[in-house]
């Protein structure tokens, strides 16, 4: 049940990165249909593991969260509404594979995951770059869809490296310096955010990080400079953001529209398309906002509660952390709090089989397990 456990994880991971490789979108989707089909089977035959992680607090809001799920569906869908029941089971089964894969093999999963995810992208990056070698031109995307999405991937495993507690060889170095020109090279905004947090948790708020951000600044004037599509140069362009803003607004008025029990729990990262403009109509896709997506999707009553365990949770861990300053966790609190701002500006803390929604609930499960399994507080 370990090894099931564990390798499960990591394809379900590792399958949410390929997914946004075009080309496998079909196998990937076979995968994770496998993988929820196993998982539902281990579920039910594997007894005494649902009774560890009923019985740990460090998944009691994992636990929470589900049963606002099930009662939402009770209450406001019918049984026969099979994209609810998909997304009800879908989402209970994303649970149970994160929580029995941190139960069974938490010291894999805290310390060494991390690099395999890493090596996993950088692999990906490598054969973008046999194909498609030019990455100062336009955007670039590598072998993937989009460019956010790869500078999701090369962001979180930048982080790896720079975060590490141990000291890093030259190996590491080079990978990590390769990691950081793709994500600035993606063009996306949240590059710049995971750049100043990596720092922010590394060397915390010092002189010597003080210095390093003046480097940063005269850095980012220099770009912005240049005639580039590069991250900086995005985020400085301010016209950038209308597109976002466009978005949010017709999804605040989706929210508006059905306020106190929102659309229903199939509906997500969901815009009413009948409040959109045809002037307009195409380039509105989806909310781009975590917290009003949940808000949409289950109103202010079941969302509001399913965001209030969120962001305690995500309180909690980060106080924690700054209390025990535990290095070995210091990347998972980066996917937890580079989660937690970029849902101001993309769909994340939503989805099912999407990388950064299953790292970010992996990071809170994995931190509050950690907490809880501390020798100053069993």
């Amino acid at each position: 049940m370990s090894s099931v456990a564990k390798y499960g994880f990591i394809i379900f991971v590792f399958n949410s990165v390929l997914l946004s490789v075009p080309e496998m979108k079909n196998i990937c989707d076979v995968i994770f249909f496998g993988l929820m089909f196993i998982f539902s089977i281990l579920a039910i035959v594997s007894s005494s593991a649902l009774i560890q992680i009923f019985k740990s607090k460090s998944f009691q809001f994992l636990i929470l969260i589900i049963l606002i799920n099930f009662f939402y569906w009770i209450i406001f869908h019918e049984f026969n509404e099979l994209e609810a029941v998909k997304y009800l089971l879908a989402r209970s089964i994303q649970f149970f594979i994160i929580s029995v894969a941190i139960l069974l093999n938490y010291e894999y999963f805290l310390n060494t995951f991390p690099k395999h995810l890493a090596y996993f992208v950088i692999i990906l990056v490598f054969i973008g770059l046999l194909i498609n070698p030019d990455f100062i031109s336009n955007r670039y995307l590598g072998i993937f869809w989009n460019e956010n999405a790869f500078a999701s991937f090369t962001c979180m495993s930048f982080a790896v490296f720079f975060l590490q507690a141990k000291k890093r060889t030259n190996l590491d170095n080079f990978l990590m310096t390769l990691l950081i020109i793709i994500s600035v090279s993606t063009g996306s905004r949240s590059v710049v955010i995971a750049l100043i947090l990596c720092f922010l948790l590394k060397y915390g708020l010092s002189v010597r990080n003080s210095l390093y951000s003046i480097v940063f600044i005269i850095f980012y004037l220099f770009i912005i400079n240049l005639q580039l599509s590069t991250s900086f140069n995005r985020f400085s362009a301010v016209s950038l953001f209308d597109d976002r803003i466009l978005q949010i607004k017709y999804a605040f008025a989706t929210f508006l529209n059905k306020p106190f029990f929102g659309y229903g729990i199939d509906k997500y990262s969901y815009i009413d398309m009948d409040l959109v403009p045809d002037l307009i109509f195409g380039t509105i896709i989806s909310a781009h906002n975590g917290y009003l997506a949940l808000l949409v999707q289950f109103g202010m009553i079941f969302g509001g509660a399913i965001l209030f365990i969120i962001i305690r949770q995500s309180f909690l861990s980060i106080k924690r952390f700054i209390t025990k300053k535990n290095i070995n966790n210091t990347f998972y609190l980066f996917v937890l709090i580079f989660g937690l701002l970029i849902s101001f500006f993309e769909t994340l803390i939503t989805g099912i089989n999407e990388f950064h929604t299953i790292l970010f609930l992996f990071s809170l499960a994995i931190l509050n397990f950690s907490y809880y399994e501390s020798s100053d507080n069993k």
